[in-house]
């Protein structure tokens, strides 16, 4: 699914990456959600590539808990 958020997302990297990928939409009001929402229900084109991407982020980031678990056990030895 595509996603929509808040304008309070600047401290947040996984929000970046996501609007770096087209994956999700911030907005600044109700009027905004509004905009969004209506767009993506009147474009399905438009949801589905959004969605597409934000799946496509999730996929990027498995098994990242492992892969830093590897490092942090590499950096111990």
């Amino acid at each position: 699914a595509p996603v929509l958020f808040g304008p309070r997302h600047h401290a947040s990297r996984d929000a970046a990456i996501l609007i770096d990928a087209d994956a999700a939409v911030s907005v600044r009001d109700s009027a905004g959600v509004d905009r969004v929402l209506s767009r993506w229900l009147s474009e399905p084109g438009e949801r589905v590539a959004a969605g597409s991407a934000a799946r496509s982020v999730v996929r990027g980031g498995l098994g990242a808990a492992q892969r830093s678990w590897l490092l942090v056990a590499q950096l111990l030895r």
